[in-house]
């Protein structure tokens, strides 16, 4: 995975002519370790194919980030990504569950847009300020990932003895408070935001700590690939 770094300074060519360079920060699993993961699929007569770096990220971060209800309870996290989002149910150190539905922050703003005739920015403002007939769309546009979510919750306690008291979102979609007031109305069942870096200190600048606060929604699998670093170290 990787982002590109902002930086107040305009980028450089290295020389006259050349293209200009910017920064990246980049990262990934080492190569051995996707060997040895692929060496174990195949001992166990299966292929791999794909690995998935965000539904073990998330896993580990949400232990760093809430120990307590990682190590007693049930939990459902919910990541909406740009395009997909992510699903995950664990109980007790266990992972159960992981899904993947094709439904994301842009996905959700285009069928409102399509919806109203609004810009994206349009769509955005009128959530902010929760307009009647926006939320009743956003409402209709939700029910996918509320109807994905509650199928695989029910799939879960009529399995076992164990009940999930409330879902943990993040993502972009999750930044919106009008957005989680619909959720937890359509799942019957509080809804809440939670970081990983909430648990962390921030050692920057004052513009840089700002920022940092106001996309740590977005930062949950990075955090969560770190704290498993720093875990083995």
């Amino acid at each position: 995975d990787c982002d590109l770094i902002p930086t107040a300074e305009p980028p450089m060519a290295a020389e006259p002519g050349m293209v200009l360079r910017h920064k990246y920060v980049v990262g990934g699993v080492p190569r051995n370790q996707v060997a040895n993961a692929a060496e174990a699929m195949l001992n166990a007569s299966a292929t791999i194919n794909v690995l998935q770096l965000a539904p073990v990220s998330l896993f580990n971060a949400f232990e760093f980030a809430r120990p307590e209800v990682f190590d007693h309870e049930a939990f459902f996290l919910v990541d909406f990504g740009h395009t997909t989002s992510t699903m995950i149910l664990g109980a007790k150190r266990e992972l159960v569950l992981v899904r993947t539905i094709d439904f994301g922050g842009s996905s959700l703003l285009e069928s409102l847009a399509t919806d109203s005739g609004e810009s994206r920015e349009g769509v955005i403002s009128a959530l902010e300020h929760e307009d009647e007939l926006m939320i009743e769309n956003a409402r209709v546009a939700l029910s996918v990932i509320a109807r994905e979510v509650g199928s695989s919750i029910g799939f879960f306690e009529g399995r076992r003895e164990e009940t999930i008291r409330r879902i943990f979102l993040s993502g972009g979609v999750a930044k919106s408070h009008a957005l989680l007031k619909i959720l937890s109305e359509e799942l019957h069942m509080p809804c809440e935001t939670w970081s990983a870096a909430a648990r962390c200190e921030v050692n920057a600048g004052h513009r840089q700590e700002i920022d940092a606060t106001g996309r740590a929604l977005d930062l949950n699998v990075a955090c969560g690939a770190a704290a498993e670093l720093l875990t083995a170290e």
